[in-house]
């Protein structure tokens, strides 16, 4: 397989909040960089999707990252699945 590809974000589809939102498959280097041009940069591997609350009139980015080597997508995604939208007060 050609490394660009293995470098390149994939994108899904995922239940979010009750909704379908695409979200990216992505590398990352030591700094949580997505710009990786060789695997020897490649650290981490995660998923990030955004999803808009709308109650709280919020639109929320999420980021879930692990070591690439320990990264378990099937966990990811259902991590994702949890997520629900709670009103914050700072």
């Amino acid at each position: 397989m050609d490394i660009r590809n293995l470098l390149k974000p994939k994108i899904e589809k995922v239940m979010v909040n009750g909704k379908e939102s695409p979200c990216f498959i992505a590398l990352s280097d030591k700094n949580f960089s997505y710009f990786v041009l060789t695997e020897n940069q490649a650290f981490y591997r995660g998923i990030l999707t955004m999803t808009y609350c709308q109650k709280e009139k919020n639109l929320v980015s999420i980021e879930i990252l692990a070591p690439k080597e320990k990264f378990n997508y099937e966990k990811m995604i259902e991590t994702l699945k949890t997520f629900q939208c709670r009103q914050f007060h700072f």
